[in-house]
């Protein structure tokens, strides 16, 4: 098949859509397929194939309703020029997707959405972009949800949408199934028997680091460590313009989750060491290989983040045999569910849709688990074998192809 895959973020950029995207266009090439990503510009890549996918750029930002920029109408015309069999848009909300909305009934090819949240569903602003987005979905073969209890497809069967499929995300088993290399406890000086908590997301003032601290600062254990692991996301900029720069240092302060955790972090440390409290948190900036190795290495992975489609890192954290407490985010409780490697910490929403923990439940859940090493192996157990026998990648990329083959087949038969 020629499969066309259209995504805002790819390879080097970071992300959770980029990741599996990654994961499902590497596999399907792997599987003898021609894969195309029609994604964004980035400094320094050229067009061309990266791990055997074929990367187009296009220098685009924005959504529909907060306006699009840049080289719309190559994008427009590349989408309906360009010959493939099937074509998935990654995401709403952004102009890779965006774009093609209003294209859809000329596309030829088999058409297929992954619409990924509906974050902003909820939002005012967003409230005429919503009540097309039935009509929109409805001009779909197949639109793939990655959770069967979460808004984005309970939008979609309360708006009467056809062809829903469920394909659930996972982690990579390349990454995770693979020999430990490198151990964070002996690379920082850590005694081996150290409990070790792990919470993984950049610093985007929305993934719960705040709260992970004060819970972990709250939770009545010893000889354990917190490792917050993360990249900054606010760069500062400056410009000739007084105001502008003014502006910009406003907003990076405020902004600044990064050095809001540092700040936190070092008063706690201080109180750890005055009150001899024998716990300490560490951050950091763990990627790849080094992340999975310690994952697979901590004792529990911590997760209260405040806003979430179908995060990844649950799978991660059960394909690294470590049991997960989250927040009720997302399909974090299906995935507590389907997985049984992890527990949710009790959460309230507001009205536009963030979560926030309960700190206290929190902090007495870290210390059940601290006290109760049984449970907490039990959990590790279940969430890793069903990873490893639901969650992979390579068994999610062979659900998008049969998928896109049913797809492309019952095109032939039409014909026929």
């Amino acid at each position: 098949m020629r499969i066309l895959h259209t995504v805002q973020d790819y390879s080097p950029t970071g992300g959770g859509m980029y990741m599996v995207v990654k994961q499902i266009s590497e596999r399907l090439v792997q599987k003898g397929h021609q894969v195309t990503i029609a994604t964004c510009k980035v400094e320094g890549r050229q067009d061309g194939e990266i791990n055997g996918v074929f990367v187009k750029q296009f220098d685009i930002k924005g959504n529909l309703v907060h306006g699009i920029s840049g080289e719309v109408e190559r994008y427009r015309e590349f989408i309906l020029k360009q010959e493939y069999d099937v074509m998935c848009n990654f995401a709403m909300q952004q102009w890779a997707s965006d774009l093609v909305l209003d294209l859809l009934d000329n596309i030829g090819s088999k058409k297929v959405s992954c619409p990924t949240g509906f974050s902003g569903l909820r939002l005012k602003e967003y409230k005429e972009y919503f009540s097309n987005m039935p009509d929109w979905l409805n001009k779909y073969d197949a639109n793939i949800f990655q959770s069967n209890i979460y808004q984005d497809v309970t939008f979609a069967r309360t708006n009467k949408v056809k062809n829903i499929t469920i394909i659930p995300n996972g982690a990579d088993e390349k990454l995770y199934d693979t020999p430990v290399e490198y151990s964070f406890k002996k690379k920082n000086g850590l005694d081996m028997n150290t409990f070790l908590i792990l919470h993984a997301g950049n610093h985007t003032n929305a993934k719960g680091h705040r709260e992970a601290i004060q819970s972990f600062v709250k939770a009545n254990i010893s000889n354990s460590v917190f490792v917050l692991t993360g990249k900054s996301t606010v760069k500062l900029s400056l410009s000739l313009n007084p105001l502008k720069s003014l502006r910009s240092i406003v907003y990076f302060f405020r902004n600044n989750c990064e050095w809001k955790c540092k700040l936190r972090a070092k008063l706690a440390n201080f109180y750890f060491k005055i009150f001899n409290k024998k716990k300490r948190i560490i951050l950091t900036y763990l990627h790849d290989k080094l992340l999975a190795d310690t994952n697979r290495e901590a004792d529990l992975f911590l997760f209260p983040s405040n806003i979430e489609a179908s995060p990844l890192v649950l799978y991660e954290a059960n394909a690294s045999h470590t049991a997960f407490l989250s927040s009720d985010v997302g399909n974090a409780s299906e995935v507590a569910s389907w997985t049984g490697g992890g527990m949710i910490i009790p959460t309230t929403k507001s009205a536009k849709g963030y979560a926030t923990i309960d700190i206290n439940a929190c902090a007495k859940m870290i210390e059940q688990l601290y006290n109760d090493r049984k449970l907490l192996q039990k959990l590790s157990n279940k969430g890793y074998e069903q990873w490893k026998n639901f969650f992979t990648w390579d068994k999610i990329s062979s659900d998008y192809e049969k998928l896109y083959l049913s797809l492309v087949n019952s095109n032939s038969k039409n014909k026929l």
